[in-house]
């Protein structure tokens, strides 16, 4: 599978109408997948989704956006981001390594919800692009 990182940057770091120079600095100062390593690939029946992790660590927990393919030139993308909740009053009882792995749970739980039923027409485009499927 052939991914175009900075394709996919662009259409996440775009606000309004950004122009080339905000969007390259947009990859500089942000989280942003810079190579095909930086993905994680989930490997699905007909189309495999890919997921990518955006943020700034000024602004909290980066942010992870699932792109599931609809065809050849659209995507679903669902993003997830946690949040903590802190008051003033109140400690921050739980660390952050006690919370990565309940993150991680929640997110594999509701992604195993989703099921894409692709037309005839789409399963005959994955086939014609991926005939190992």
């Amino acid at each position: 599978m052939q991914v175009d990182c900075k394709r996919i940057t662009r259409q996440c770091c775009r606000h309004g109408d950004a122009s080339n120079k905000r969007l390259e600095q947009a990859i500089v100062d942000w989280q942003v997948p810079a190579q095909v390593s930086d993905l994680e690939i989930i490997k699905r029946d007909q189309a495999d989704w890919i997921t990518a992790s955006f943020g700034h660590e000024s602004v909290g927990n980066p942010e992870q956006h699932i792109f599931i393919p609809l065809n050849r030139q659209y995507v679903i993308v669902v993003t997830i981001n946690s949040s903590k909740l802190t008051y003033s009053h109140t400690p921050d009882t739980y660390p952050k390594q006690a919370i990565e792995p309940v993150k991680e749970q929640i997110r594999q739980e509701f992604l195993s919800y989703i099921n894409v039923v692709y037309s005839p027409g789409i399963l005959d485009e994955i086939k014609k692009q991926n005939p190992s499927r």
